[in-house]
């Protein structure tokens, strides 16, 4: 199956998320997002922005 952009992103934000060792829910938290938003990042059912992708770089650390 094709992965489209959205799903190959969700899924390095999850690789990225999980390296750090913070659960979803408290990476959601730490980045401002609802923890249901955060899921479907991760999952590629979010159409994020680019105002948001740029968030989380500043926000995620």
């Amino acid at each position: 199956m094709k992965r489209t952009l959205r799903h190959r992103f969700g899924k390095r934000i999850r690789e990225l998320r999980q390296a750090t060792g913070l659960s979803q829910e408290a990476f959601a938290d730490h980045v401002g997002f609802a923890r249901t938003y955060m899921s479907r990042i991760e999952t590629g059912g979010a159409n994020v922005r680019e105002h948001e992708i740029r968030w989380m770089r500043e926000h995620g650390n």
